[in-house]
């Protein structure tokens, strides 16, 4: 159905007339039955083909209880809990199905689209199992994707058994090997292992799990309360939350019950950190304001309508497409502080840092 469905797509964009008969006959491979966990609990198998490519489901493993129910999640986990991690997304299941086919050679391809997740985290533990057992062959990393009206990230992989003697493709460029983390090239960081020296330090960060987010006008409101029964003001919870997005473009202004943390800066990375600040928002066209109560940092807001109008403009995502000399500088400055505590040249290239990181990862 995938391949029908992309043979029309193709026909339509470059202008042909859509063929009336479908690119595969007969039909009979494609059952409407649920591909990775049967009605007993257990897991199902296809039917026989030569090849299998599809478009499976995209659910982050954090909804999928809301989304597939916490009965079939469960039954799901457990099923496939000696082949994939309880943390792997939904669409994980095909690939992992699809790889066990393709190394036990009961097909000869397989074709698949993921969101780009899959290349790290538990979801890569999949992608480690076809690249130790078959070899991926053709894959594009991170292509855009429209979903319900959303856009989204994917990734599109190709593997067949390591001893078919094809080409690999990364991204449509020829590529000697491809690994699990679908880049390529000399340096496998797929082979970095888990620090011992970081147990008890290193912390993944905040993970947001629920519909938590509060906006800034109503966060100020709450502010404002008095002291809750307990004698706890909410200011004592009450945090801004700063996101990847809100650093990239403008502040989208919410917060979150949050604990804090703080860590020290080094001198390079904080001349950085004000340059690019200064940046952002420029004195002429912002000032910084309180909060209602005492003990949160200042907000800025635009000083008038021609400042709001300008600020749009001033995102990281621009400041780092034009890259002035002065965020240049500024970075070379901070890379050569890194490679002086690690005692490399200055002017180590990415290549032989990352190198030299993943001896150091593998020696500890």
């Amino acid at each position: 159905m995938s391949v029908w469905i992309g043979e029309i797509q193709w026909m339509r964009r470059n202008g042909f007339p859509g063929s009336r008969d479908p690119i595969l006959t007969p039909l009979h491979t494609i059952e409407c039955r649920d591909a990775i966990l049967t009605p007993e609990g257990g897991e199902p198998d296809w039917p026989e083909a030569d090849v299998v490519i599809g478009n499976p489901p995209f659910l982050g493993d954090r909804v999928m209880r809301g989304g597939l129910g916490h009965g079939y999640t469960e039954r799901l986990r457990r099923t496939y809990r000696r082949q994939l991690p309880a943390s792997a997304d939904l669409v994980c299941y095909w690939f992992r199905k699809a790889g066990n086919l393709v190394a036990d050679g009961e097909i000869t391809r397989a074709g698949l689209v993921a969101t780009n997740s899959i290349r790290g985290g538990m979801n890569r533990v999949v992608l480690d199992r076809i690249v130790e057992r078959s070899a991926i062959f053709n894959a594009w990393s991170d292509e855009p994707w429209t979903l319900d009206g959303a856009a989204v990230r994917v990734s599109l992989i190709c593997f067949a058994p390591k001893d078919a003697g094809l080409s690999a493709f990364l991204n449509g460029q020829p590529a000697a090997h491809i690994h699990a983390d679908l880049t390529t090239g000399g340096v496998d960081l797929t082979r970095a292992a888990r620090l011992n020296g970081n147990a008890g330090i290193a912390f993944l960060g905040v993970n947001k799990n629920g519909p938590f987010d509060i906006p800034g006008d109503l966060a100020r409101e709450w502010l404002r309360f008095p002291t809750n029964p307990n004698g706890r003001p909410n200011a004592d919870v009450l945090k801004p939350r700063v996101t990847g997005m809100d650093l990239s473009r403008r502040s989208a202004d919410n917060w979150i019950i949050d604990f804090g943390s703080s860590m020290p800066d080094a001198d390079a990375a904080q001349r950085l950190v004000t340059l690019r600040d200064h940046w952002l928002n420029p004195p002429e066209w912002v000032e910084w304001i309180d909060e209602p109560v005492p003990g949160y940092p200042k907000r800025p807001v635009p000083r008038d309508d021609a400042a709001a109008e300008h600020l749009k403009a001033r995102t990281l995502t621009n400041l780092y497409n034009a890259r002035p000399q002065w965020l240049a500088d500024a970075h070379a400055a901070l890379d050569a502080a890194v490679a002086a505590a690690y005692g490399w040249p200055a002017d180590i290239t990415d290549d032989e840092a990352l190198r030299e990181l993943l001896e150091l990862n593998l020696r500890d």
